[in-house]
């Protein structure tokens, strides 16, 4: 599609994302409200088992805070994710005294400085 840009607002009982943007290709910006009920925020573009590759254009990601309910968080395949976006995703973990996992991919990680990756693991999550 011709979507490239998306701006939702007022969410406060969304606990479930997955596959919200399941074949939005061209998908370059996501802006996201508070996301207090949020207990799943990965699979974006497609559904698990999915038998098609969609290239991953993602750029931007502008989030509000995530509630304390969220145990994963998942854009490995973003390879295009700048810095900035990356950091904003880090910044509205919520924090947690149990195993979570923020899934960034090897890409991205790389990206990023220790300091930077610090804002999660600060928090108790743990990167991948």
């Amino acid at each position: 599609g011709n979507l490239t840009s998306i701006t939702l607002s007022n969410m406060p009982k969304v606990t479930n994302m997955e596959g919200a943007f399941c074949e939005a290709v061209g998908l370059k910006s996501v802006t996201l409200p508070d996301l207090p009920a949020i207990t799943t925020l990965s699979n974006w573009f497609r559904y698990e088992g999915s038998s098609f590759t969609l290239q991953y254009q993602l750029e931007n990601i502008k989030i509000g805070k995530l509630g304390e309910n969220l145990t994963s968080i998942d854009f490995g395949l973003c390879h295009k994710l700048t810095v900035e976006s990356l950091v904003n995703v880090m910044n509205a973990l919520p924090e947690t005294t149990t195993t979570k996992t923020c899934t960034f991919g090897t890409t991205n990680l790389n990206k990023l400085t220790a300091e930077q990756k610090v804002i999660a693991t600060n928090k108790g999550w743990t990167l991948y």
